[in-house]
This record gives C-alpha cells, structure tokens and sequence, in this order.
C-alpha cells in the first residue's frame, strides 16, 4: 500500500484558465496533477479555476473531502491573474500603482488554503522551496549600457565659473570611454557578484573599445544580453537583425533582452522575442515607478491573452531603476526607503529582487546614484540572498518548474521521489521541515531526527 498522495488536483474543462493556476502553483513550488473522471486516485485538495457544476461534480468525486475543493477565482481574482500575466493589469491604473506586488501576496493566501486542506485530513503539505540552498530571495543586477560614455548632468555646472568651469569641462572630456563599466566590474567583483550587462550590438566611433568591453566581462563571466533599440519592441526584423549583430561580437547566443526605454506592446513583443530565440526578458517593468508593472515579484511565464497560450519565455520583473530615481527628483533618503521597502517585502515573499543600474550614471555629475548602487550591494551580500545573474535565474527557475516531485503519506513516514534533487520543504501543523535533497528518492518520518533522511 502507498498511502495517500500528497498532490492537489486541477479539474477544468477550460485549458486557458487551467494554464493560469497552473502558473501559480508552480511559483509557489505545489506538485498538481490535472485530472477528470477516469483519474484512479483522490486528492486531499482540488482545485477549479472557476465554479464550474460539470468541473465541481468531477472534484466531488475526487477530492477526500468537499470542504478541500478549492474555487481559485473565489480566492484570487482569475481575471486580474489573466490580465497580469498578458501584460494589461495596469491600464488606467497609472495613478494608482504600488511598490507591493500585490498578486504575489494573494497567491500566499492561495497558499494558506491549500495548507489548510492538507492539515485538515492530518497531512503534510510538500512543496518545492524558490532558490537554491534555501537563500530567502534572488537578487539580480543589470545594467544598461544606453552608452559607453558618462552623461553630463547640467546641473553640477551651477556655481561654477571661470577657471572652475573650464576645469569641471576638461575633466569630464578626457574621461576614458567606458570606464563607468570597469568601475561596475571592480566593484561587483571585489563582492563576488556577477552581473547582466545589456548592450545594444552597435556604438558607433567607440566599436574597438566596444569589443574590448565585451571581450573583458566574458572572460570574468559576467553575462552579456541584448539592449534592444527604441523600436524594436514592434518590429520582429529589427530585434532578430540586433540579436544576431551582438550574437556574432560575443560569439555565443543571446539569453536575455531589455527593450530600450521599456517601450512594451504586449503580446506582440514578447511573441517577437520568443520567436527569434531570447529564453527571457527584462522590459515588462516601469519607467516612472518603482515596484511591479504585472504585482508578480517571481519570475512568470506570461501569456498571449489573443492566441489564448502561455509563452515558454520567462519574464524577470524589474522592481528598480535608478533613471526613474532621477527622474523623481528625490532625495538619498526617499530613494533609500523604497529600496528596503521592496527589499522588505520581496524577502518576506521569497521573490525576485531585481535593479538596474547604468553606467552612465557610476560617476561624480551623479554622486546620489554612485551611493545608492554601493550601499545596495554591500546591504544585500550580508544577506540569505541568492545573488545571480539574471540567465541564472531564468535556468532555476525553469529547472524548478520542470522538476516532478511526487510524495505519498503513511503510518506518519513521507516516501517520494524528485526527478532531479532541489530543496523541499514539508509543512505540517507543528513543524516545518527543510531538505536540500541530493538524491532523487527520499524518505522521512515526521518528528523524527530530519537532518538525516533515507
């Protein structure tokens, strides 16, 4: 005998709505099985996307419990979800935007219900944890490079006159060109960061010194993607034409993309960027807000709310610019607040923390930037951060995705199996258990010693 399996169970008749919880669970590492009358087993939870008599009959039958059959649009908005992962939830919400990723606190309630249906019948709740060896949250570093010289802030020549004019002028032209990039490899390396740099495949007069800067962050393993031009985000030749120009002066293939200025037009967009072979973007984000343009702090695979499909590609919601800092016009302190404040709740959500940084900015015309990007990282390597780059992370995340993990429940003894090792945790009304598996079978008795699986 086997025992009870420890799996929810997805009934729907609608794949397109299926998809999204789907989506969900797999943020929140919960093993699911779709399922219809002819599925052999019961389920200690089941969902519906929707209330649906003909899927409610179907759950009736298969779920241990009817109090354990869940409506996912009782408890998260499924249409807010839809609108989220097709890249429309903020239209007409401009004024209205927060740093709080909403939807990720929502799905944290779905969470809370679904543990309440295992610990209902005495069972535990196992799930796959975010990041590797437990680490609280992922932080990512990019950078666009828009250009390989340093921007000249108008404003520092206030007061200046004379000979101190002149001064200020001559020191800013004989700045070496992209020195600003050596600056961000010095620093991030001295910390043992490795970091995303975006470029676009050209730049002009400045090309030798352009491929000296590639050939530099390929030999510290820092990982190169595409800084697609101003309209390209529309244009599917524009972008495969830039990918391969940039493929051929790094000599390998482009992962990863960020769309200049964040010009966006979802789904098209991220249709062109899948087509042509990008297994991420970095775009889907705010120019003049911080916090999350989808209220998604995880990685996500968005969906083309046309063709009614889930992308493979991952989006990587970026949470922080210093541009729009500037822009803002506000002072260290302010700036300082909202970065522990999205700090603060993408730890408590073991989500995805990421900034980006220009090199323009890593001189002395922007001393508040200069500050902010070194105390930034100096405060997250003193934490349980997975600090990657952003190719990195997509890798986990979809290598988490992929992996199955089954587990049944007996006499108080959890045996399963993962089809490649990752840390697991087990939940139960008393305690909470961390595994970081080596193996892909494994089995432990609850209350016993834990730190010593079979």
């Amino acid at each position: 005998m086997r025992g009870q399996k420890l799996t929810v169970g997805i009934v729907s008749t609608n794949k397109f709505l299926t998809n999204i919880v789907k989506e969900i669970l797999h943020h929140l590492g919960i093993s699911f099985e779709e399922i219809d009358n002819k599925t052999p087993v019961n389920f200690p939870c089941v969902i519906l996307p929707v209330q649906k008599e003909e899927d409610f009959s179907i759950a009736s039958k298969l779920c241990q419990n009817e109090e354990n059959i869940l409506v996912f649009d009782n408890i998260c908005s499924i249409k807010s979800f839809c609108l989220a992962l097709g890249g429309f939830l903020d239209q007409g919400q401009i004024a209205n935007r927060s740093i709080e990723p909403k939807l990720s606190v929502i799905e944290f309630k779905l969470l809370e219900n679904i543990k309440d249906c295992f610990f209902r019948l005495d069972l535990p709740l196992i799930r796959k944890w975010y990041w590797p060896s437990f680490t609280d949250a992922c932080f990512v570093v990019t950078h666009d490079i828009d250009s390989l010289d340093p921007i000249l802030r108008f404003s520092e020549l206030k007061g200046k006159i004379g000979l101190n004019w002149l001064k200020f002028i001559f020191n800013f032209i004989r700045k070496r060109t992209g020195q600003e990039i050596f600056k961000l490899v010095r620093e991030e390396n001295r910390r043992q960061i490795k970091s995303t740099f975006l470029f676009f495949p050209d730049y002009g007069k400045d090309h030798n010194k352009f491929l000296a800067i590639l050939d530099l962050l390929k030999r510290m393993n820092f990982e190169i993607g595409l800084h697609a031009s101003e309209f390209s985000y529309c244009n599917q030749n524009i972008l495969e034409n830039e990918k391969k120009q940039l493929e051929e002066l790094v000599d390998s293939d482009l992962k990863g993309i960020r769309q200049h200025q964040l010009n966006f037009l979802p789904p098209f967009t991220w249709r062109y960027q899948e087509k042509i072979g990008f297994n991420y973007d970095l775009s889907f984000s705010h120019n003049i807000d911080f916090g999350f343009r989808s209220d998604i702090c995880f990685p996500y695979h968005p969906i083309d709310i046309i063709e009614k499909k889930r992308f493979n590609l991952i989006e990587i919601p970026t949470s922080f610019m210093d541009w729009t800092a500037l822009y803002k016009d506000i002072n260290y302190d302010e700036i300082w607040s909202i970065l522990m404040k999205l700090d603060d709740t993408i730890e408590k959500l073991h989500g995805c923390f990421v900034v980006n940084f220009h090199n323009s900015y890593q001189n002395q015309n922007f001393p508040l930037i200069e500050r902010l990007y070194s105390q930034l990282l100096d405060h997250v390597t003193k934490k349980n951060y997975w600090i990657t780059t952003a190719g990195e992370c997509t890798s986990w995340w979809l290598k988490r995705e992929k992996t199955e993990l089954s587990a049944f429940f007996l006499k108080n003894t959890i045996k399963g199996n993962i089809s490649s090792p990752l840390p697991i945790v087990i939940e139960t009304t008393d305690e909470i258990i961390k595994l970081d598996l080596k193996k892909t079978s494994f089995s432990i008795k609850l209350n016993d010693n834990v730190n010593n699986p079979k």
